[in-house]
This record gives C-alpha cells, sequence and structure tokens, in this order.
C-alpha cells in the first residue's frame, strides 16, 4: 500500500501538468492587433480613420464583446468631428467620454451572447470610425492611446500591436491653381510697372 502511494505521489503530479501543458497547446493562440485604417492619409479637408481589429477567431472565438479606446492627435493639426460604430457588435451601448483636447474616446459594448457575437465577427471587425478635419497645412499623426478589448465573455483580450495612422494635409488642388496664377499675375504687373516708370 505504501509503494502504491508514493507512486501516486510521483505519477499524479506530472500527470495534472501534462494535462495543463496539453490544454494550453491546444487552445488556439490569435494575434490581436488594433489599428488605424487607412495607415496613410493624404488629404485637403476631411478624412476618416477606421479603427480595426484583425486576427481574430473567424466565426469562433474570440470574438469582441467591447472596447475602449482613447485616440491622441496634436489639435493644431487636426480636430476630431464625430464617432460612429461599426455593425459588428450587433446590439450595443456605445458612446464618446469627455476627454482633453488633443484626444477622443470612444466605448462600446455588446448585448449579444457569446455564440450570437462568434457567429457575427469575422477576421477582422471595424469597431469604428472617426472624422477629422484638417486645421493647418503639414503631416502629424492620429495614435492609438489607452486601448482595451473584451471577448464576448468580457474577458481582456491581450493586443499584440497597436498602429495609428500617418496624415499629411496639404492645400486643395484648386487653392493650390488659383494661388499660383494670382502670384504670377501680381509678379506681372509689378515687372509692367516697372518698366512703364521713366
Amino acid at each position: 500500500m505504501r509503494s502504491l502511494t508514493c507512486l501516486a505521489r510521483r505519477v499524479v503530479p506530472r500527470l495534472v501538468s501534462a494535462t495543463i501543458l496539453a490544454t494550453l497547446l491546444a487552445a488556439p493562440s490569435h494575434a490581436v492587433s488594433l489599428l488605424l485604417q487607412p495607415d496613410s492619409v493624404t488629404t485637403s479637408g476631411s478624412f476618416s480613420l477606421d479603427l480595426v481589429a484583425q486576427g481574430l477567431g473567424a466565426g469562433a472565438a474570440p470574438s469582441v464583446g467591447g472596447f475602449d479606446v482613447t485616440l491622441q492627435y496634436d489639435p493644431g493639426f487636426v480636430s476630431f468631428s464625430d464617432v460612429s460604430f461599426g455593425p459588428d457588435l450587433g446590439a450595443s451601448i456605445s458612446g464618446q467620454l469627455p476627454t482633453p483636447p488633443g484626444s477622443v474616446r470612444a466605448f462600446a459594448v455588446s448585448l449579444l451572447s457569446p455564440a450570437q457575437l462568434d457567429a457575427l465577427q469575422g477576421a477582422n471587425v471595424t469597431l469604428a470610425s472617426f472624422e477629422f478635419d484638417v486645421v493647418s497645412l503639414g503631416v502629424g499623426q492620429v495614435d492609438i492611446g489607452e486601448a482595451f478589448l473584451s471577448d464576448a465573455n468580457a474577458a481582456l483580450i491581450t493586443l499584440t500591436e497597436t498602429r495609428g495612422a500617418v496624415v499629411a494635409a496639404i492645400p486643395e488642388p484648386g487653392a493650390a491653381l488659383a494661388f499660383a496664377l494670382g502670384t504670377a499675375l501680381v509678379a506681372r504687373w509689378t515687372a509692367s510697372r516697372r518698366r512703364i516708370r521713366p
């Protein structure tokens, strides 16, 4: 009997360790990223950036059940105008929270069951679209600040990458042409006035 007890003490912990290891190895591993798309924008006015979660289980767990994300930007370069939420959370509670200038915080929580969310979502999910207006010309960035995603069971999803977007604000083509034409006319008028003087 004593040898059976000693054997159990040695075998049971190894069996438990092997079972845990097998479970961890069998669990699907997902590299979930949170990105702004497109990742670069050239514009002369308004533009939109989509907040996209990539690397989810297509038609299976993990699916996004909620998010709370803050975007950061230079308020002297662009201004935030609006946010709209994607359809991939189904019926949800969503909104925008107050933030200091240069940031916008949006959240959403799905009211669907885990099975419904898994069936609704693909590997890539557009969570929200953010609208901005150009304030001044130049090149700047809209970055993802704090970001939290939860799965359909309200467990935190670990993000392997977050990536913002580069924005290049250029003058409108019509405005640039009008400016160049006006400059040429002023230069010609100034040159003609110089020739007329004795």
